[in-house]
């Protein structure tokens, strides 16, 4: 879900999360980040290390966190879904479902194996994202959204004090 303007769409998902119920070596993927349209399943193992995913999100900007970082691409993104998801989305999808296979891979191997190849799927990951997002910018934006929606995400990125949208 989006959030649009109010007072029926005040909020939007935050995350995802997919378990693959194996009943020896249960894996989680996981978004880690705002918008499960735009994010990417990553693995996780309940008894490994977990990925470095800077510091935990509170309600404004922080370029040090995933969850925020994530958010800027998220943001470009819905100004125009349909043409700038294109410019990435086939990318994602081949980079997600080597994650999800490699993890389902790796299920059975030791905990230090599964937690180092999670921390390489996050920041794998994060460097498409960052690349995604220079790519996304470069998409012409042709919004079709009332203007309601427009003021409510102006207020939203002023809030959140994300300075690219200041």
């Amino acid at each position: 879900m989006h959030i649009g303007f109010g007072p029926i769409r005040i909020s939007q998902s935050t995350a995802s999360l997919v378990v693959h119920l194996d009943p020896k070596h249960p894996t989680v993927f996981v978004t880690g980040t705002s918008a499960p349209c735009t994010g990417i399943f990553k693995p996780l193992w309940l008894d490994a290390s977990l990925p470095d995913t800077g510091p935990v999100p509170i309600n404004t900007y922080d370029s040090q966190s995933l969850f925020w970082q994530h958010e800027l691409l998220h943001r470009e993104v819905l100004k125009d879904y349909g043409a700038r998801m294109a410019a990435f989305v086939t990318e994602r999808d081949a980079l997600e479902m080597q994650f999800v296979e490699g993890g389902l891979n790796i299920a059975s191997a030791s905990a230090k194996q599964r937690g180092k190849y999670s921390a390489e799927c996050f920041l794998k990951a994060g460097a498409h994202e960052s690349e995604w997002l220079r790519r996304v910018k470069e998409v012409p934006a042709h919004p079709r959204w009332s203007w309601l929606y427009n003021m409510a995400w102006k207020k939203i990125n002023r809030d959140a004090k994300i300075t690219p949208y200041l």
